[in-house]
C-alpha cells in the first residue's frame, strides 16, 4: 500500500484534532493509548511510503559490507 505525503500529514492533522477536540473528554491513560496507535499508525505508514519509494533494500546475490567483506544474499522474509 503506498501513502502519499499529504494522506501522512491529514493523519498527522487528525491525532491533533483529536487531542484538542474529543481526546479532552478522556482520561490521560486512555489518550496516551490511543496517542501510541495513532503515533505507531504514522510511523508504519512513513516507513511503507520509504520502501514504497526506495525498495526493500535487495541488491543482487551478494553485496559488500563496509570491511569490503563480500555478503551473499539469503532470503527475503516478511514482517508482521
Amino acid at each position: 500500500m503506498e501513502t502519499t505525503v499529504p494522506e501522512l500529514a491529514a493523519v498527522v492533522n487528525g491525532i491533533v484534532a483529536f487531542v484538542r477536540g474529543s481526546g479532552q473528554e478522556m482520561e490521560i491513560g486512555e489518550v496516551e493509548r490511543r496517542l501510541l496507535f495513532m503515533v505507531m499508525e504514522v510511523g508504519r505508514a512513513a516507513l511503507a511510503e520509504f520502501v514504497a519509494t526506495k525498495g526493500p533494500g535487495y541488491v543482487g546475490k551478494e553485496t559488500a559490507d563496509s570491511q569490503g567483506n563480500r555478503c551473499p544474499y539469503v532470503r527475503d522474509r516478511t514482517c508482521a
